[in-house]
């Protein structure tokens, strides 16, 4: 497997893992604790729609960004290697 495709497959993975935690984190402190009015959203039901709809894509787009300046990277790299 190139190098590449190595790295690409660590950040989404990284991305994953970094993603899951983050909301699981937060849905384990927020939940529990109505320390608010607002008790519709101390339910998992409206916290995943809030996910879904809201933190989702930014997370995702995120994800590209890095990945396109890894591409950038990895082709600035591969150009000066051959030059040599």
């Amino acid at each position: 497997m190139k190098l590449s495709t190595k790295t690409y497959i660590l950040t989404v993975a990284f991305w994953l893992v970094g993603c899951v935690g983050y909301t699981v984190w937060r849905l384990a402190t927020y939940t529990p604790n109505p320390i608010d009015g607002d008790f519709y959203a101390h339910n998992w039901g409206f916290q995943l729609i809030v996910l879904i709809i809201f933190r989702l894509p930014i997370w995702i787009a995120v994800l590209l960004i890095v990945l396109c300046i890894e591409m950038v990277i990895l082709k600035r790299r591969k150009l000066s290697s051959t030059k040599d």
